[in-house]
């Protein structure tokens, strides 16, 4: 393939569109052009039958002596742009190539402003994705419901491994407080431990209970709640009070005949010392159950208290929110992918697009002067062809002028015929022919109607 950078221009090349810039029309005012409008216009103005104008109210004659002239001009201009044409046959190969090179890196740039959606595209035919994402919109979408519902407020939600330690913890209070009494009662460590827990688990479990429905009690207990849910809800309350009760009932019992032994233990000792002392220790038992329960029920009321907190007054709305925080969650890991292939997109597209552009830029470098001249070319066919229409213009009026004068003279009564309608001279002269692109580009469309 020829290259365009030699001598920058091919002198071939070069000498053709010379020729395109350089061409003009004849002038209107030559005496050839002038002698044949002097004579077809004399012959029209002695015609003894009536002019027929076509639709753009010329003449035969003003069409032949006109126009013509102005297509035979166009005709070799087309010649000589088609020379230039076929002087850089050879090298067109490389200015298509930048031509498609630039839509290329238009594409690339329009994908990579794109490449979220494609991204996302990638996804939607894995089923995961689609549930993942239909799951937020509809839990987000009630959660967003309740939470205007309840003014904006967020709903109150604990961790529940945290909440679940913190049981626990009510639990191992009770058990430390209880186990030696149990153990020294019983004797014997498995059974202690185990009365230990189940009194710790109670407690728990009751306080957890009466926290929740002291913050909740018009959840559960209003009138947009269903009976069988009051009732039983009341049944489960119930339950842990009787349970709260019980093993408060066995820690008192429990604490007051291990005093008891206690005392009497310590009274055995006391009658049986080498002293001969009879007198036992004194040991308040009413006192010491009462620090026991006073213990055992600070604990209930702390976890209580504990459980009031960590709780919202509606479970509904919190559990909303827990859906919408898993689904979000699950929703969020998802994105995160998302994000990574529009990433790796972007990444693929930047170096594509970079890889375009220096091939483009190379290309620009070899086949620029010759898209200069082609792009002047370009121009030179737009001006050429609106001068032809300023061109027949002039020739027309003076056509027109010279008809016009001749028939004043030797035929005053010459009439005209345009579209079916028949009319003199006067009204010949006040009519207006305005010829276009068409008039000289017959091959473009039907040419224009005169205006009247």
């Amino acid at each position: 393939m020829p290259s365009t950078q030699e001598a920058g221009v091919d002198p071939g090349v070069k000498s053709k569109f010379d020729a395109v810039i350089a061409f003009r029309f004849p002038s209107a005012n030559s005496p050839a052009i002038r002698q044949r409008i002097e004579t077809d216009a004399e012959h029209e103005a002695g015609s003894s039958r009536p002019l027929r104008l076509n639709v753009n109210g010329m003449t035969s004659g003003m069409q032949a002596a006109c126009v013509k002239p102005a297509i035979d001009a166009l005709e070799e201009f087309d010649t000589l742009v088609h020379g230039f044409d076929n002087a850089i046959e050879p090298y067109r190969g490389e200015m298509d190539a930048l031509d498609g090179l630039d839509r290329t890196i238009a594409n690339l740039r329009r994908d990579f402003s794109n490449a979220q959606v494609r991204a996302e595209e990638a996804f939607l035919k894995e089923h995961k994705y689609v549930e993942a994402k239909t799951a937020f919109a509809i839990a987000s979408a009630k959660y967003h419901e309740e939470k205007l519902r309840h003014n904006n407020i967020d709903a109150r939600v604990f961790p529940i491994l945290a909440y679940i330690l913190i049981l626990f913890a009510i639990g191992g209070l009770e058990w430390a407080i209880n186990y030696m009494a149990i153990l020294e009662k019983f004797g014997v460590p498995a059974f202690a431990l185990g009365f230990s827990a189940v009194i710790g688990s109670a407690v728990a479990f009751a306080s957890h209970e009466h926290g929740t429905l002291l913050k909740q009690w018009d959840h559960w207990f209003g009138p947009q709640n269903e009976e069988r849910k009051k009732v039983q809800k009341f049944v489960w309350s119930c339950f842990a009070t009787v349970a709260l009760l019980l093993v408060m009932g066995f820690v008192g019992w429990n604490r007051y005949t291990w005093v008891q032994a206690e005392i009497s233990r310590s009274s055995a000792g006391a009658a049986s010392s080498v002293f001969g002392n009879s007198a036992g220790p004194v040991i308040n038992i009413g006192q010491e159950v009462a620090m026991t329960l006073f213990a055992n029920i600070l604990v209930y009321i702390i976890g209580l208290a504990i459980a009031y907190w960590c709780h919202d007054k509606d479970p509904d709305y919190a559990t909303h929110f827990k859906v919408f925080i898993r689904a979000r969650k699950v929703w969020d890991g998802w994105k995160a992918k998302v994000s990574q292939e529009k990433t790796r997109l972007e990444h693929v597209l930047t170096n594509e697009i970079a890889a375009e552009e220096s091939k483009a830029k190379a290309l620009q470098l070899r086949s620029q002067p010759l898209n200069q001249l082609r792009s002047q070319v370009l121009d030179q066919k737009e001006r050429i062809e609106t001068q032809a229409v300023t061109y027949v213009s002039s020739l027309i009026r003076e056509y027109k002028m010279a008809l016009v004068d001749f028939a004043k003279v030797s035929n005053p009564t010459i009439s005209f015929i345009m579209a079916g309608g028949q009319f003199d001279l006067d009204r010949y002269i006040d009519t207006k022919v305005v010829p276009s692109l068409q008039t000289v580009r017959p091959e473009l469309s039907p040419p224009e109607a005169a205006t009247a």
